[in-house]
């Protein structure tokens, strides 16, 4: 287990070095891209070729060992079934191949997209490990993909580009049901969320879902609209994963609470200063996105599917704020602490998932299944 946590801390100096290496110029760019790319092959090995390990892998390995032929579109979303259909019946791959193939794509999405977008792209692999990685990717694997291609949205959000935001974000459905409450975040992106307005629509969503508000509107969808077609399959998904729960077991959760406390912060130091500059374009897009989906979350809290699943879409954008947050700290001190705190937080974090489920890690045992030793 503590490969793990070995893992982790090396994601913490890459970051750490990252901006060490910027400031002072160590050794032209000792922690630049050569370290980013090293953290992300370590990550593809350790997410793409795992055996018997990790959330969901006994339950997707039964369910594509006993997958024959057609394209079924009820319990499964069709871009998933799609693709393992193609490695199925196409390829004729095994399990371990396939899971490979998916696994290693949604990590090259999301590690591509920090890449691109940002100037130190280490930071947010010691964020995503402990947050995503080993929840999504490391799991719920139709989950990890939708995450990555929804995060493409961003950018088509910035530039105002409407169809490529419905492509992507279609394609992210195709894969996770849950993305389908973020279709009108497009629209939506331009309206700050003020602190007053926040508090209040989020205790109104607490209050709604106390009384199984989203349970009662999807049931009554599934009345009117039947079982049959695509909103058919997607209001069974629902109902077969959607049953009512507490509201205060997600409202009072630490994810919850956190990011709570980040969008007062942002909102109190930063959001009016971003909102008219040209230049922050993308970070205001990247705040306002991850509030609005954040409180879509809370609206449906009450269902399982949505509120549970659907919070790695927040959590996957929290990074965003966090990166700008960290670098709008102007005096040196601030930044180490909030640097260690966020190392901190994100350890205690990765110590629960371990002791919780991921108990064993045999990645080297993969080789049996590709090789046949």
């Amino acid at each position: 287990m503590s490969i793990y946590i070995i893992v982790y801390i090396f994601l913490f100096i890459c970051a750490l070095l990252e901006r060490i290496d910027d400031q002072q110029e160590i050794s032209g760019k000792l922690a630049g891209k050569n370290f980013y790319f090293i953290c992300v092959v370590i990550l593809l090995f350790f997410g793409a070729l795992r055996y018997e390990v990790g959330f969901d892998y006994g339950g997707y390995k039964s369910i594509y060992n006993t997958y024959t032929s057609g394209i079924s579109v009820g319990r499964f979303e069709p871009g998933f079934a799609a693709f393992m259909h193609i490695c199925k019946n196409w390829f004729g791959l095994s399990y371990p191949y396939f899971l490979f193939f998916l696994t290693g794509l949604s990590i090259l999405i999301k590690t591509s997209f920090f890449y691109k977008y940002f100037k130190y792209p280490s930071f947010f692999l010691m964020l995503y490990f402990p947050a995503i990685f080993l929840y999504a990717d490391f799991g719920q694997i139709r989950q990890g993909m939708a995450v990555g291609i929804f995060l493409w949205c961003i950018p088509a959000i910035k530039d105002r580009n409407m169809i490529k935001f419905i492509l992507v974000w279609f394609l992210a459905v195709l894969f996770h049901y849950s993305t389908l409450i973020f279709f009108p975040i497009y629209w939506f992106y331009k309206i700050t969320v003020r602190r007053k307005a926040f508090i209040i629509l989020f205790f109104t969503f607490f209050l709604f879902n106390a009384f199984s508000g989203t349970v009662s509107v999807f049931s009554l969808m599934q009345r009117l609209l039947g079982s049959s077609g695509f909103w058919g399959s997607v209001l069974e998904y629902m109902s077969l994963y959607g049953e009512s729960k507490n509201p205060l077991s997600y409202f009072l959760e630490i994810n919850t609470l956190f990011a709570v406390i980040l969008v007062l912060l942002y909102q109190k130091g930063y959001c009016c200063t971003i909102q008219n500059r040209e230049e922050k374009i993308f970070e205001f897009s990247g705040y306002n996105v991850y509030i609005q989906m954040f409180l879509l979350i809370k609206l449906f809290d009450s269902i399982t599917v949505v509120s549970y699943r659907g919070a790695y879409f927040y959590k996957m954008l929290e990074g965003i704020l966090l990166y700008y947050l960290m670098d709008r700290l102007k005096e040196k001190e601030f930044k180490i602490l909030f640097f260690l705190f966020l190392f901190i937080s994100g350890l205690v974090r990765l110590v629960f998932i371990i002791q919780k489920q991921t108990w064993q890690f045999v990645p080297y045992r993969i080789f049996g299944e590709f090789f046949g030793l």
